[in-house]
């Protein structure tokens, strides 16, 4: 009788390590789901940090464009302001000629 409960016993305690067992399996199945999980996430952030940079630098490109035309209509603006006035000295000092 005591045998048999020895066994039951064992039997017990067989089935509670196989029990232990397949839980850290299943943990550990859990667990390497989870770092794939956050691989992939942090693949994904690289390559959206990679995007957001390129379009940085490409929205930086077109600011130095824009900003090289603006700088090249200010000294064509300044060019013309030099020959308006120049125009209206001349034109006044013929003006003055004139009526002399």
């Amino acid at each position: 009788d005591q045998l048999n409960l020895q066994e039951i016993k064992n039997r017990e305690d067989a089935k509670m390590v196989q029990n232990d067992s397949d839980l850290v399996d299943m943990k550990r199945t859990q667990q390497k789901h989870q770092l794939t999980l956050i691989l992939l996430q942090t693949k994904k952030n690289a390559e959206y940090a990679q995007r957001l940079q390129l379009r940085e630098r490409n929205l930086l490109q077109r600011e130095a464009e824009l900003l090289r035309r603006e700088h090249h209509l200010y000294q064509k603006e300044k060019e013309l302001s030099k020959m308006e006035a120049e125009a209206k000295l001349k034109n006044y000092a013929q003006q003055q000629v004139y009526r002399q």
